[in-house]
């Protein structure tokens, strides 16, 4: 009896649905866990934003940063917010011209230090990146702003607010903030145009120190509106 030597038979090809399927499983398993980032520059920062998803954490080294302009702009979501810390917190310091701009939805800011600095044409912390590109739903906490006027500015009347409030149901809580000596509220929650509309912000659990009686108007702890 002749026996016919084995034929391989050809595999079958699986459908282009199934490869594309099974590529978007592979790469969204591969950052299932959330991730965590350090960085020493304002510019790594930038950088780190542009892979970061819901549930990272950027964690800045502990070190005096000079002149830092941070712009923290993405989307996290309600379970999984994004998280832009110190790694020590009260031992990263801001000073300088350094500043903070949050913009976007689900965003936390946790245990920065500004001193040793102040602004003279924007606010320290504000709650938004341009007048379209607002917070919503995002966080400063465990921060510190202390005489954030120091070296003193060339003059005292130089008008700038230390906290901003932008957007819709921001929050900004267990900060400190403290010595103020320029013209400008220490704390400001702008209101849409001229319509008092609801904005839901929350502030609470924060220490406001004292700030010198400037004489005149414009040396508010907190302003809400106009």
């Amino acid at each position: 009896m002749l026996i016919s030597p084995a034929r391989s038979l050809p595999l079958a090809r699986p459908p282009a649905s199934l490869v594309l399927f099974l590529a978007v499983s592979l790469a969204a398993g591969s950052r299932a866990g959330a991730a965590s980032v350090m960085v020493s520059t304002a510019s790594q920062i930038t950088a780190s934003l542009v892979t970061n998803v819901p549930g990272d954490t950027i964690i800045l080294t502990n070190k005096v940063w000079q002149d830092a302009d941070i712009l923290f702009k993405k989307s996290g979501t309600a379970a999984r917010p994004i998280t832009l810390r110190a790694q020590t917190p009260g031992q990263v310091i801001l000073s300088g011209d350094s500043r903070l701009r949050i913009a976007g939805n689900w965003l936390v800011v946790d245990g920065l230090r500004f001193q040793n600095g102040y602004r003279t044409n924007s606010d320290v912390v504000q709650f938004r990146d341009t007048s379209s590109s607002l917070a919503t739903n995002c966080a400063l906490i465990n921060s510190t702003i202390v005489d954030y006027s120091a070296p003193l500015p060339p003059d005292s009347s130089t008008d700038y607010k230390w906290v901003s409030i932008y957007g819709l149901s921001n929050r900004v809580e267990n900060c400190y903030l403290k010595g103020k000596t320029n013209m400008g509220a220490t704390m400001v929650v702008w209101l849409a145009g001229t319509t008092n509309d609801s904005n839901y912000h929350v502030i609470r659990r924060n220490y406001f120190g004292l700030r010198p009686d400037l004489t005149v108007n414009g040396g508010e702890t907190i302003r809400v509106g106009t």
